[in-house]
């Protein structure tokens, strides 16, 4: 009897792992700190390690820790042919001075029916960038 259960329970496993197999999802930088007028390039290497055809959705977001710069989000869908392995540019931008220096983390998300499912980042530097200055502007009404 309990050889018998046993059976159905092993396929029904063999049947499920290659649906549940772990897709590779890595992100790449080329360095770590930029300076002005250098391009700061980030890929995302994906491999679609199913049997089937996939469709996959990826979200990135980009966040500067302290706050002093924007953060931006941007959502990519892409379909991937069973084994197929594709890398993918997720950021090309050239430090400009309409950066700020500061240490900013890439986030990449694998997302299925709104999970995540894979996750990766990386983290840069930008320093060389003139320092922001606040000012203060006083009226003064004496005439």
């Amino acid at each position: 009897m309990r050889r018998i259960i046993s059976i159905p329970l092993l396929l029904l496993i063999l049947l499920l792992t290659p649906l549940t197999s772990a897709h590779i999802f890595k992100l790449h930088i080329d360095k770590t700190e930029y300076q002005p007028g250098e391009k700061i390039v980030v890929t995302l290497e994906i491999k679609n390690t199913l049997t089937v055809e996939k469709e996959m959705d990826i979200e990135v977001t980009l966040v500067e820790e302290d706050d002093k710069y924007p953060p931006s989000a941007w959502r990519y869908t892409i379909t991937l042919q069973p084994g197929e392995t594709r890398n993918i540019t997720v950021y090309n931008e050239t430090v400009t001075d309409f950066m700020v220096n500061g240490n900013y983390v890439l986030t990449a998300q694998l997302l299925e029916e709104g999970f995540v499912l894979y996750e990766d980042e990386v983290r840069y530097t930008v320093t060389g960038l003139p320092e922001t200055m606040s000012i203060n502007i006083l009226l003064s009404n004496n005439s």
